[in-house]
């Protein structure tokens, strides 16, 4: 698959991360170009990265554009120990290898927390978010679930919005490349009243065709459609009391990203049947799909699968000082409607596992609504402040979320008219659409409401010494009520070819399940995360002995969790609890030789239980079902750095990475047996840790010079990550094809800001520049499908970047 190996990245990261030591002393050293201060509000208050006891990491907005990042999915090539499924349009994201294994399913909660100016986003596929209109990125690393609370067992991505601005200005950019992409972002600040409304106005477009185009269908996967439009208002009521107001919609209108079938266990019961409409078998099409992949091509539904959703934000943030302390409101409302976030399971025309829109064009022929409707409401407050001679900093707060999910469509088509045949000579037996062509189908609306209250206090014990206290009491709330149905079309009975495949798009009478026509369940759980940590940050007369410019050591404790919910496997609603992660870490953050070199770095295990784990169940011969459910605990032991050195004032070299080595404690998962039908416990605690690689690495070099035709500047990065096990059933780490290869990616900018015009930027760039083969996810069943699908990376692209301020 690979064009070049693995040891040519590691050359030229040795290579690069050498060049600094090679050309560095003290006394070249320009004091014209250092690294800057970088400030974070890791701690919801505003602090120096390099005295904050956190693991973060923070990107401001030219930090974002050089380095080509589109959405957040971008970030992993620059935060050591992020992670996600790469061509997903959800936000995939782990950290230390906690996260989401199931995105789409509005049943679990995301493990990553995402926000956007203190606002929560509450979903998985809501939270790609692009960076439209960007200050800065933080990524907080480990548990924070004092002070952000539920869903950030992994960690939490916090987006700061650009503000309005006191004058008249704003900013046009514009973007083309291969794949026809078209990209517009457009900006404008206007003073409404002096010094006291401010507003800024941005609309951003987003369009390009996509990377692998269906061979017989010609629908083109992996495409980006958006829009997005926002407005914000600052209103300077007085110097005590700011407000600002945040309107946010976008439109995507989508194909899902590319995907590719492989035979992983031949003879699995699915193998045997036929579909309405194509003759081939599944063996067939999975052969024909893992030839097409080397010509950009794959077979997927022919229906094609959509990505489509509106969403609209409104955020209020209000700032009041009182002296010492600041008292914070932060209100936020999220909506979202026309939803239709499809998925194919099988990635093949044959049949259309998992694609919901075979489903709900079922449920809409016969009266049902299936319009999907969000709406989250959340509201904060913070005090803030400082005590005791300003020996002691706080922040206390309390948080409240509502939040409904109405008429969530799940469950299964197999083919694209709920039937399926065995051939018997030139016949075709067709059995019945209750035992083969439909699976588990359903229309559920959710009721989610969360509480809690918090505090995390930092006494500093002496200038040196900094002990930090926290909590946070959190109660959990979640309602389901959910409507299931079945298909009342009988078998048709013996057909031939032509009348087979002439049942494509038949439209079934469906009733309610008899027995489960309605069902409800409700639960609540509790949480307190705490956090403890001890910090010393070194005296002036020390850093002077040593000729260090900087230096913090921490150690903390942290805590957070991942709320619980609900899960069908079949037969009954049952509950699956909030897992939880427990975080010992040490960290260390200096600067030195003049702050041009600054080295962060920290070391961590974790205590990973109750861990929610999405399974597959073996229904009958023919159905499965996947979940939720608590099947495992974990030890998961680290260490990540980060290494930035500027050796003279035009290079700039990063290297940054991540080494985990994650390990199940415990899974036991339920296996069917074929013979008795009954689930019987199954070991699984052997099995190599899922979408997690074991290694990633990052490293760029920079170059910066000035002439008389303007300022350039020069970037290439290579990005390198370990190979990741997908296996979701049992004895999938059995198969050679449950692991998907390694791969690394160069990427490369040069931009060009014109003499006499500092405002006028041109860039040109390219990325994945040696046009490496690879796959960014997938997964491996081996019950019913014996399939092995995957998501393949994007090919080359290349483009012309232009900006204007004024």
């Amino acid at each position: 698959m690979k064009r070049s190996p693995s040891s040519t990245f590691f050359m030229a990261l040795a290579l690069v991360s050498a060049a600094p030591w090679i050309t560095i002393s003290q006394s070249s050293l320009a004091q014209s170009n250092i690294l800057e201060e970088v400030i974070v509000t890791a701690r919801k208050r505003e602090e120096s990265l390099q005295e904050t006891p956190v693991a973060v990491t923070a990107l401001d907005s030219n930090a974002l554009r050089e380095a080509n990042i589109r959405n957040l999915a971008d970030l992993t090539a620059s935060v050591p120990g992020l992670d996600a499924k790469v061509g997903s349009k959800s936000g995939e994201f782990s950290i230390r290898g906690v996260g989401a294994r199931d995105s789409q399913n509005v049943r679990t909660d995301p493990a990553i927390g995402v926000y956007v100016d203190g606002i929560f986003i509450p979903r998985n596929d809501s939270q790609l978010v692009d960076t439209i209109d960007l200050e800065s990125v933080q990524v907080l690393r480990g548990p924070q679930g004092t002070l952000f609370g539920k869903n950030t067992a992994g960690g939490v991505l916090l987006l700061t919005t650009i503000k309005p601005e006191s004058e008249l200005g704003g900013e046009v950019a514009v973007e083309v490349g291969n794949l026809d992409r078209q990209n517009l972002r457009a900006s404008l600040n206007v003073p409404l009243v002096e010094d006291v409304l401010l507003g800024r106005f941005t609309v951003d477009s987003r369009t390009r065709d996509g990377y692998m185009e269906d061979a017989e269908t010609r629908h083109a996967y992996g495409d980006e459609d958006k829009l997005a439009l926002a407005l914000q208002l600052r209103w300077v009521a007085s110097d005590a009391l700011i407000a600002d107001l945040l309107l946010f919609h976008s439109k995507q209108d989508e194909m899902a990203a590319p995907q590719s079938c492989r035979l992983a266990n031949p003879g699995t019961v699915l193998q045997s049947f036929t579909a309405p409409g194509d003759s081939r078998s599944l063996v067939e099409a999975c052969a024909l799909s893992a030839q097409l992949r080397s010509s950009q091509k794959v077979l997927n539904d022919r229906e094609g699968v959509r990505w489509e959703m509106e969403s609209t934000m409104a955020g209020l943030t209000v700032d009041l000082e009182l002296g010492e302390l600041t008292l914070r409101s932060i209100t936020g409302l999220l909506q979202q409607d026309d939803i239709n976030n499809w998925r194919d399971q099988d990635a093949s025309p044959i049949f259309s596992i998992q694609n919901l829109e075979l489903v709900v064009n079922q449920l809409r022929a016969n009266g049902f609504e299936t319009d999907q409707q969000r709406e989250f409401l959340s509201q904060e407050f913070q005090l803030v402040g400082s005590a005791f001679n300003d020996r002691l900093d706080f922040t206390v707060g309390l948080f409240g979320a509502m939040e409904s999910l109405d008429h969530y469509p799940e469950g299964t088509l197999i083919s694209s008219a709920g039937f399926l045949g065995r051939e018997i000579g030139s016949k075709i037996a067709v059995l019945p659409a209750t035992v083969a062509g439909w699976r588990g189908s359903s229309i559920s609306t959710y009721d989610n409401k969360t509480w809690a209250a918090f505090s995390q206090g930092t006494w500093h014990l002496n200038e040196q010494w900094q002990l930090t206290v926290g909590g946070r009491y959190s109660v959990e709330d979640k309602a389901i009520e959910v409507r299931n149905y079945l298909s009342a079309a009988k078998s048709p009975g013996v057909l031939n070819r032509e009348e087979f495949d002439a049942l494509v798009g038949t439209i079934h009478p469906v009733i309610r399940v008899p027995g489960r026509e309605f069902e409800k369940a409700d639960d609540n759980w509790s949480e307190f995360p705490p956090m403890v940590g001890l910090s010393y940050i070194a005296s002036d007369s020390w850093l002077e002995q040593t000729g260090l410019d900087n230096l913090m050591l921490y150690a903390n404790y942290s805590a957070g969790f991942k709320a619980g919910g609900f899960v069908n496997f079949g037969d009954e609603l049952t509950p699956f609890d909030p897992e939880t992660v427990d975080n010992f870490e040490l960290g260390i953050k200096l600067d030195a030789l003049g702050n041009r070199l600054r080295l962060n770095a920290a070391l961590y295990s974790m205590d990973y239980k109750d861990m929610q784990l999405t399974v597959t169940r073996q229904l009958n011969d023919i159905q499965t079902a996947a979940g939720t459910a608590n099947a495992g605990e974990a030890t998961l032991q680290g260490i990540e750095f980060e290494l930035s050195v500027m050796p003279t004032e035009h290079w700039m070299f990063q290297l940054s990475g991540n080494y985990l080595d994650a390990d199940y404690d415990q899974f036991v998962d339920l296996v069917r047996e074929p013979d008795s039908g009954l689930f019987v416990p199954a070991d699984r605690s052997d099995e190599p840790f899922g979408y997690t690689p074991e290694t990633s690495f990052t490293i760029a070099a920079k170059y910066t010079w000035s002439n008389s035709w303007g300022d350039f500047a020069a970037r290439l990065s290579g990005y390198y990550r370990d190979e990741v096990y997908i296996g979701l059933t049992a004895g999938a780490d059995q198969s050679t094809l449950s692991t998907l290869d390694s791969y690394q990616l160069w990427n490369a900018r040069v931009s060009w800001q014109l003499p006499g015009a500092r405002d006028i930027l041109v860039a040109v760039y390219m990325d994945n520049l040696t046009d490496e083969e690879y796959f960014g996810t997938g997964n491996i069943e081996l019950s019913s499908q014996g399939t092995l699908t995957v998501v393949p990376g994007v090919q080359r692209t290349y483009g012309l970047q232009a900006s204007y301020r004024f």
